[in-house]
């Protein structure tokens, strides 16, 4: 109920985007940015998926994202099976830069159409 408030509305969501995304390791990342904010037209919320094994700390790609109370980033390592969730238009997020492939499964879902 809470998170279906904070949409507004009635709270239902459809997919807007979905895609695999690749790093190949070559040292590149995301910077600072947010889904609903020029990304997917009405992203609210975000999934990701990472599905690579064998992460280690020297593969990179740790995606972190902003807490505007602390004001700091909070990192999350891409590990095999880590599933993420977040308010897509109110998270700054970022990816560090990745050292080793990555593969993550994005869903951008967006506010359904009354």
């Amino acid at each position: 109920p809470r998170l279906a408030t904070a949409l507004g509305a009635d709270g239902r969501l459809e997919s807007s985007d979905t895609f695999a995304a690749r790093f190949p390791g070559d040292g590149l990342g995301y910077g600072a940015h947010y889904d609903g904010h020029g990304g997917p037209k009405g992203c609210v919320l975000t999934a990701i998926l990472y599905t690579s094994r064998g992460w280690t700390e020297a593969s990179g790609g740790v995606f972190m994202a902003l807490d505007p109370h602390e004001r700091a980033w909070l990192a999350v390592p891409p590990e095999a099976g880590t599933l993420l969730i977040f308010r897509s238009d109110r998270v700054l997020q970022k990816v560090l830069p990745c050292f080793a492939p990555r593969v993550a499964l994005t869903i951008f879902l967006s506010k359904a159409a009354s």
